[in-house]
């Protein structure tokens, strides 16, 4: 244990005041945020798509929730059924003890290689504006853990391992398929004198989440492709027949903001904005990382999380997508000057303050 404190009291020391500065946002939020009655949960952190997966936990799919992966709310049904946590608090605790493991690996793996940079990613990953959510009951916190974990087993070359942790993120959100390509692209970098056909199987084994889920639906409903086809029902003008690229997008945001620049204060003006920002910033964000070198797998990774949601149509939830995608925080933490670090820091902890009242109160954030 006091080996654990040694390598890992920087990252616990941070999880536990980002925690308790959540924990200040909750208490401020019911003195200065309006509630809006909608989508909201038994508690405040279960708000919105938490109400979703705590109903899927509680008595399986209704109609349009297939859009909601199975694993996170299979596991919390499995903890709430078979302890004494209510559903509700069995999915925090999955997201929370998910969260911290993601970041314990995260860690573990950058470390290696620098201590500064493993610091101010796992920083600038705390402090993220939409990072609230890995606290709430939302996949943020599994979904990070998968990958990561994934990751981590691939460079310790147990691919049959790799290989579940990757199954899973597939079956916990439609893009953990893209765990394949991190996967793949280590086992590459490997370069093994004899290419094992086990080791190719256990890669191979990631697509079976997704494949499982798409199986199951075709058994439930007739259409492997439900997930995607009540897309429209969540609003955002989302697609579910046809795929939308990225310059469509952009361009149908370009629009929206333009078109409502008298009305600036309007809700859907305001989240339209901030999505567009967070998203383009991303994409910037990648293009530095590419030119100065990033991983390749991590870049192509971090692509193809941030583009496969755009493919409905919209850049609703982008802002939230980006929080996991982990990439782009080492990039943070290797290129951002040390000067300028701090300030990005406050900056982002105060918007992540921001952001998680407005949603504590039933406002949709992302």
């Amino acid at each position: 244990m006091r080996a654990f404190w040694n390598n890992y009291k920087f990252v616990c020391i941070a999880y536990a005041l980002w925690r308790i500065t959540l924990g200040l946002a909750a208490l401020l939020s019911v003195k200065f945020i309006p509630l809006r009655v909608g989508f909201l949960g038994a508690i405040p952190w279960s708000n919105m798509d938490g109400v979703h997966y705590i109903e899927i936990a509680k008595h399986g799919y209704f109609q349009y929730g297939e859009a909601f992966f199975p694993l996170y709310p299979f596991l919390i049904r499995m903890l709430a059924t078979y302890t004494f946590f209510s559903y509700e608090a069995a999915g925090l605790l999955i997201s929370h003890i998910g969260f911290l493991a993601g970041l314990l690996l995260l860690y573990r793996m950058i470390v290696r290689h620098s201590k500064a940079l493993a610091r101010w990613t796992i920083v600038f990953l705390l402090a993220f504006p939409t990072a609230f959510f890995y606290a709430a009951v939302y996949t943020e916190g599994l979904f990070f853990f998968l990958i990561v974990a994934s990751v981590a087993l691939a460079k310790e070359k147990r691919w049959f391992a790799a290989g579940i942790c990757g199954a899973l993120a597939a079956a916990t959100r439609v893009v953990g398929i893209t765990t394949l390509v991190l996967v793949a692209w280590e086992y590459w970098q490997n370069k093994p004198k004899r290419i094992r056909l086990s080791d190719i199987a256990s890669i191979a084994i990631i697509p079976l989440g997704l494949l499982c889920y798409m199986w199951y639906l075709y058994r439930m409903t007739g259409d492997p492709f439900m997930f995607f086809h009540v897309q429209p029902m969540y609003g955002a003008n989302r697609s579910g027949n046809a795929i939308i690229f990225l310059p469509q997008v952009f361009w149908r945001y370009g629009k929206i903001i333009f078109t409502a620049f008298l009305k600036p204060t309007a809700e859907s003006y305001v989240v339209s904005v901030f999505e567009c920002l967070f998203t383009i910033g991303a994409y910037v964000l990648l293009y530095i990382g590419w030119r100065s070198k990033e991983k390749m797998s991590y870049l192509i990774y971090a692509i193809c999380v941030l583009t496969i949601p755009t493919f409905t149509g919209t850049l609703s939830s982008m802002p939230r997508y980006i929080v996991s995608v982990f990439p782009l925080f080492i990039v943070l933490g290797r290129l951002v000057p040390t000067s300028f670090k701090v300030t990005l820091v406050v900056l982002f902890g105060i918007l992540q303050m921001v952001a998680a009242m407005v949603y504590l109160r039933g406002w949709f954030v992302a």
